[in-house]
């Protein structure tokens, strides 16, 4: 029995050298150049903006709507991550190495702690840039400024913050939800690519999300209204569309998928690995 449980020690080392050899790769810094870069121009958009209608906002009510918005652009922060991420793990000698040396359990439990650890690095980064670049807009203070122009007499249409969030959460209340979205929605493209390469094709688990980001695009989901974009699950604000009065269900369910999802992937990936006869993954060279 204690010979098949997977111990923490070669796992987590196993995770972070993974993970160490991912934030060396020149493909990994481009991409975070990108984020960083995208991530500044986003900030200036909105500072600009505030600037524009006359109104202030503190550090933590604009981190919650970048949040909510998924840094104002999802769609190519998923894509310049999804390029960074297109091989897991990365296919070289020492991977290899400890692919030989490891259980399959071992191995295929620290590539999925690996997985876990890229998707909340590259989410907390942008975060920490966001706000290092927000710096220069924002007012001092905290809480929901929107609140207090509202009971002045301001529109509420005109409200950078959406009153379901200010009215039933605390900023970083909001931060932590808005966040989640996103941390379910790029755990499943991170973890659907690993399974495509343990299968050895992983240019197919590139190219189902590499439409699904862009579905929006290529299908017309208006003409079918019970369909709806993948897309529509990637951030709070789109998942809440259409759904504001009854938001606290909307989000439980979708957060309950993305459990599910999650957790069914992982038990299929375990599943997969165990019957492979070579427990190492491979990778492409795009």
């Amino acid at each position: 029995m204690k010979s098949n449980m997977i111990h923490k020690r070669p796992v987590c080392a196993l995770a972070v050298s993974c993970f160490d050899a991912w934030i060396h790769n020149i493909r990994t810094i481009i991409m975070l150049i990108v984020l960083i870069v995208t991530a500044c121009i986003t900030v200036h958009n909105y500072g600009e903006e505030l600037k524009h209608s006359e109104i202030s906002m503190h550090m933590d009510e604009s981190i919650v709507w970048f949040l909510l918005n998924g840094f104002n652009s999802i769609s190519l922060s998923s894509l310049v991550f999804l390029v960074s991420i297109s091989e897991i793990p990365r296919k070289i000698s020492f991977m290899q190495y400890c692919a030989f040396r490891t259980s399959k359990a071992k191995y295929t439990f620290s590539i999925m702690c690996y997985c876990f650890l890229m998707v909340f690095m590259v989410i907390i980064m942008l975060t920490c840039f966001s706000a290092f670049f927000l710096l220069r807009y924002v007012s001092p203070g905290s809480g929901w400024s929107d609140a207090l122009r509202v009971r002045n007499g301001m529109p509420e249409e005109l409200a950078v913050i959406p009153a379901w969030m200010r009215n039933n959460y605390a900023p970083w209340q909001g931060a932590l939800l808005a966040a989640g979205p996103i941390i379910g929605f790029w755990l499943v493209m991170v973890l659907t690519i690993l399974f495509f390469n343990i299968l050895n094709h992983p240019m197919v688990g590139v190219s189902i999300f590499a439409m699904i980001l862009f579905s929006g695009l290529i299908f017309v989901f208006e003409n079918f209204p019970v369909l709806q974009a993948p897309m529509a699950y990637s951030t709070l604000n789109r998942i809440v569309l259409n759904y504001e009065d009854q938001f606290s269900s909307r989000i439980t369910s979708v957060f309950i998928g993305y459990a599910v999802v999650i957790i069914c992937q992982a038990g299929v990936i375990f599943g997969v690995s165990r019957k492979r006869e070579n427990h190492t993954c491979s990778s492409s060279n795009i």
